[in-house]
Parts: C-alpha cells; sequence; structure tokens
C-alpha cells in the first residue's frame, strides 16, 4: 500500500467542482488519516456500488460527526472558516456537503501531520491552502472560464503561457504544495527506485 495521505473522498471533491488543480496523487492513501477514515477506505473500493445508497450516505455522515469532533480548536476553527466560505457560493447542498466533508478530512489529515512535526500543515496554512483552491476551483472550474481537458494534456506549469493558451499558473505545482503538507515522506514507497528496493526487501 502506497502511504501518502489522507482521505476517502476526494474522488467526489474533484468530480463535483471539476478542478484543474491535478490531484493525481490520491487514490487510498493513508499515512496522515483519522481511525475512522483508514477503516472506511479500505473496507470500501471506489470502483464498487453500495447496494444500498442510503445507508451508505449515513455511514459517511457519521463518520464526518467524527472527524469534526476529533478536530482540535484551530482546526475546528479553520473548519468552520473553510465551510462558511463555501457556503456564500455554493447553495446546491449535493455540492457543498462532499466538499465540507472533503474539508474535515484534510484538515484531519493537517492536524495529524503537525503533531507528527510538521509545521507546514498547521491549521491556518492548511486553511489557506483550501481556500486558493477554492479560488482556483470557482475561476477554472465553474467561472466563465473553465479549462476542458482533453484526452491527454501537458501539465499546466506557467512557465510557457503561449504554448498554455495564456496560462501563467503553476497547478501542478499547486498540486503538490496542496497534499506535501499531508504526506508522510519518509516512509512514503514513491520517493523513486533506490527507495521503492528499499521497502520492498
Amino acid at each position: 500500500m502506497v502511504k501518502i495521505s489522507f482521505c476517502g473522498s476526494f474522488h467526489s471533491f474533484t468530480m463535483r467542482l471539476h478542478l484543474v488543480l491535478l490531484f493525481p496523487l490520491l487514490s487510498q492513501s493513508l499515512a496522515f488519516s483519522s481511525p475512522a477514515v483508514v477503516q472506511r477506505v479500505q473496507g470500501r473500493s471506489l470502483l464498487s456500488l453500495s447496494s444500498d445508497p442510503l445507508a451508505e450516505t449515513k455511514t459517511d455522515q457519521a463518520a464526518g460527526a467524527e472527524e469534526e469532533s476529533s478536530l482540535e480548536p484551530l482546526y475546528l476553527a479553520a473548519s468552520q472558516q473553510v465551510e462558511g466560505a463555501l457556503t456564500q457560493i455554493i447553495s446546491d447542498e449535493n455540492t457543498l456537503n462532499p466538499l465540507v466533508h472533503f474539508t474535515k478530512e484534510y484538515l484531519t489529515a493537517n492536524q495529524n501531520a503537525f503533531k507528527a512535526g510538521n509545521e507546514e500543515a498547521s491549521s491556518g496554512k492548511a486553511a489557506q491552502r483550501i481556500l486558493e483552491g477554492i479560488k482556483l476551483g470557482m475561476t477554472h472550474g465553474l467561472g466563465e472560464n473553465k479549462y476542458m481537458f482533453g484526452p491527454s494534456h501537458t501539465a499546466l506549469r506557467g512557465k510557457d503561457p503561449e504554448a498554455e493558451d495564456g496560462n501563467t499558473y503553476d497547478f501542478y505545482a499547486f498540486g503538490c504544495d496542496f497534499f506535501r503538507p499531508c504526506m508522510n515522506v519518509e516512509k512514503s514507497v514513491v520517493l523513486g527506485q533506490e527507495n521503492l528496493h528499499a521497502r520492498t526487501k
């Protein structure tokens, strides 16, 4: 299992907001996840279909309540700040709720990483990253200037605006910076062949 970061609702988050944030890093990555998230992700395939969608929703809601109660005051305040910003710009609950859930899981991952000694995972910096993601999503995912990905594309680095249809923003760097604080890099198995060989011996 690749141990990078944190959440189970990333797929919903990206599909709902149509972000161009190139978040290819996650699937079932669990390094700083809360126990509830780890258990839920390990017991469920992202490709499986629930025979009882209502039961699935209730399970997610219960897990969300547990995650919120596990947030310490600074991270809970950050969660409420982000939720307030989301509520102001998104009225559809079917879009809003997965984003709120993602926010709580992301902040839980940052809280755990901060406790493990990563100062970049502080509540303030984590909230700032989420708000930047919301801004990008509203501009490039839901705004007038939607970016439409083709079947293949070159990473949008903002270094060659002429070749990138005028883009000057480094989306790749943002994606890396967004998730890096949640990664347990010292225990990662995706740092290159040498580390991979060391982990598989």
